[in-house]
């Protein structure tokens, strides 16, 4: 129940970030959105104090929400991490104006949301054969993030020997 009631309300925090909108000559549902040269449309929120953006190889730390301009899909706080924290690798644009062309831009600290086609995020990007019943007519999907950290593949190798020479360790006691 307490999930249903958050996924509720962030739905609703989403829904009014989206469509809240300062002027960048878009109407209406990109409106407040920038175009890249990608074709990709942002709106930056929160402006972070990193310095580099992620290259191929690097692994992001962020929270991730996607849905539709009135629901919520997926949110990357529900999963059930037990005290890991989720990091996905950085890999090259699948098709011009995905989400890794976003990504590309962001640095750490950075808040985004992302409008991309919802079609191409569920053939291309999801790899899925056909868009699923019920988001036929749903014209974009809506990326929020908030990037964490960047952390290159040397350092989440390190990490990841560090945490299974731990798990080494309980198991001999």
């Amino acid at each position: 129940m307490r999930k249903s009631v958050l996924l509720i309300v962030f739905a609703i925090i989403g829904s009014i970030i989206i469509s809240t909108s300062c002027n960048s000559g878009e109407k209406g549902k990109l409106k407040g959105f920038k175009k890249d040269e990608s074709g990709l449309y942002y709106k930056q929120h929160v402006k972070g104090d990193g310095e580099v953006s992620p290259v191929e190889g690097d692994y992001l730390d962020m929270i991730m929400i996607y849905g539709t301009e009135d629901s919520v899909i997926f949110d990357s706080r529900t999963l059930p991490l037990k005290g890991t924290r989720a990091s996905i690798p950085m890999t090259k644009p699948l098709f011009k104006g995905d989400i890794y062309d976003g990504l590309g831009m962001m640095v750490e600290g950075d808040s985004m949301t992302f409008a991309l086609v919802a079609d191409s995020v569920w053939i291309k990007l999801f790899r899925m054969p056909s868009v699923p019943p019920g988001f036929d007519s749903v014209e974009y999907l809506y990326f929020d993030i908030k990037l964490n950290e960047i952390i290159s593949a040397g350092e989440m190798q390190r990490r990841k020997d560090e945490e299974a020479r731990v798990a080494l360790e309980k198991g001999k006691c």
